[in-house]
């Protein structure tokens, strides 16, 4: 019989000690009775899961290689494991499931000599449930009638959340989630498509063709100094890259000269006109994409992004900026012309950031005198900041302009890249009214745990129509189907995916 290992939090405990027994309830519930003197026995009116406690009997072992005795071993396993959050716990013998638990004590430790001693340790089960380490996926056919479905199996003894992934072919106004369980209704299912959202930019990508051929301007459009205190010199030159697998513009020449300043490029248009020839918007989706990451800890950089009114006036605005040369530390920053000056956001710029590193999960929306702006998924740290400014709330967005650059001598960031921008006009007062809200190939996506939804990375509120319910998916078969605006031609993909949980 081979030895049995665990892993807590992601850490490996082999090397300190070796897992004798594992001590697991069978079933852990607790039933709720009323008690009533006219009737024999009691009411039964519900039962429910409870906590319970994992007992692991565990043998301690010296680490020769290192040095260390027994009492050493002692004093880093109580660093592992006294943990302040539920972590992670996984057993060698068992490695398709994981509990979420945390350490809760252990029995008196016994030492028998400096390299050998044993002892008890035990987890508090919050939620009294291990959950599979892999999720299962299943997608979405059209049935006999023509309509999106897909049969859900779960093989666990609990019944467990259900997120989908939905990926546009077509314009589509909403997506609604059925089951004999329950309902789930996204955007709007009596919008029509008389009166269509338009989209005025949608450049998702940058090459030197897209900027000739769209109205992109470089270096054309200037700004006053960035927070008041520093000059902007838009005279480097433009170039064209390739960020992993996506074609982007860059600075190719910073154009420095001896001021202190920042030195790039600025980058911009004018939203195109609409249907109806008129050109600005009030209400409105934005997002463009930008690449911030360092590769270096002594690199520097800043994106200074705004959007302009017919007079060129500064309306709203977002910065990432990187200025430190000792740390890897970077800072978003957004307002609007209301102002005041807006708090900072501190994040670290590496590689694997939410808020750059896909270069679509950032966006700035308007519904007349509120704007939210949207930095990565939920998640993974992300967040929403939203301002009301009353003296905008019919002023028009009528362009689109950015600045590249990096301080004065200073080396720039490895990726300080602009991917793209897509801008979507809305006529209507109320993002929550928009027709057409899903374009073609952007992507949905229902967090069943959290019960959130994201559009295109960026966790959206206000799409989900009040009384839906999130169901869940019971031990067995569960039919799911999935509407979608009749006016679609073409339907979405999607697939289901649920991580099974056990008692």
């Amino acid at each position: 019989m081979s030895m049995i290992t665990m892993n807590f939090g992601g850490v490996d405990t082999s090397p300190f000690f070796v897992v004798n027994k594992i001590t697991i309830p069978l079933i852990s519930k607790e039933s709720t009775t009323n008690s009533n003197p006219a009737t024999a026995g009691v009411e039964f009116l519900k039962t429910q899961r409870k906590e319970y406690t994992l007992k692991i009997d565990i043998t301690l072992l010296s680490e020769v290689s290192k040095g260390l005795e027994v009492p050493e071993i002692k004093d880093l396993i109580t660093l592992l494991l006294n943990k302040k959050n539920l972590e992670k716990l996984v057993f060698s013998n068992m490695p398709d499931r994981y509990w979420e638990c945390v350490f809760e004590g252990a029995s008196e430790i016994s030492i028998d000599d400096k390299n050998l001693a044993t002892t008890s340790i035990e987890f508090l089960v919050p939620d009294g449930i291990s959950y599979s380490t892999s999720a299962k996926q299943y997608p979405f056919y059209l049935n006999s009638n023509g309509i999106l479905e897909a049969t859900i199996i779960n093989e666990g003894t609990e019944e467990t959340s259900i997120s989908y992934d939905i990926h546009h072919n077509d314009e589509n106004g909403f997506i609604g989630i059925v089951s004999e369980n329950g309902v789930i209704q996204i955007g709007n299912s009596t919008d029509s498509d008389v009166q269509p959202s338009e989209w005025v930019v949608n450049d998702k990508e940058m090459t030197a063709e897209v900027v000739e051929k769209n109205g992109w301007k470089v270096n054309e459009y200037t700004f006053n100094k960035y927070l008041g205190q520093y000059d902007l010199v838009c005279k480097g030159a433009i170039g064209y890259t390739n960020v992993r697998g996506k074609k982007v513009a860059a600075v190719a020449n910073y154009g420095m000269e001896s001021n202190r300043a920042y030195y790039g490029i600025s980058l911009g248009r004018k939203v195109s006109a609409d249907s109806n020839g008129d050109v600005g918007a009030d209400v409105f989706a934005c997002r463009p994409a930008f690449g911030f990451e360092t590769g270096k800890m002594n690199q520097t950089g800043l994106i200074y992004y705004e959007l302009r009114d017919s007079n060129g006036k500064m309306v709203a605005y977002v910065s990432f900026r990187k200025s430190s040369l000792v740390a890897n530390e970077a800072y978003i920053r957004c307002g609007t012309a209301e102002g005041p000056v807006g708090e900072e956001y501190k994040y670290s710029p590496n590689n694997e950031n939410i808020f750059t590193r896909g270069m679509t999960e950032m966006m700035i929306t308007k519904e007349k005198d509120k704007f939210n702006f949207h930095f990565g998924g939920m998640e993974k740290g992300g967040f929403i900041k939203s301002i009301v400014a009353p003296s905008l709330k019919n002023v028009k967005v009528t362009d689109t302009a950015m600045f590249l650059g990096v301080w004065l001598g200073q080396e720039a960031n490895t990726i300080l890249t602009f991917g793209g921008e897509t801008f979507r006009k809305d006529f209507t007062d109320y993002l929550s009214n928009v027709p057409n809200r899903y374009s073609s190939g952007s992507n949905l996506y229902v967090d069943g745990d959290s019960t959130k939804i994201y559009i295109n990375g960026v966790a959206s509120a206000g799409e989900e129509i009040k009384g839906s319910s999130y169901f869940l998916a019971k031990p067995g078969e569960t039919k799911v189907q999935l509407y979608y605006s009749a006016y679609s031609k073409k339907a979405p993909d999607a697939v289901a995916t649920i991580t099974e949980v056990f008692l």
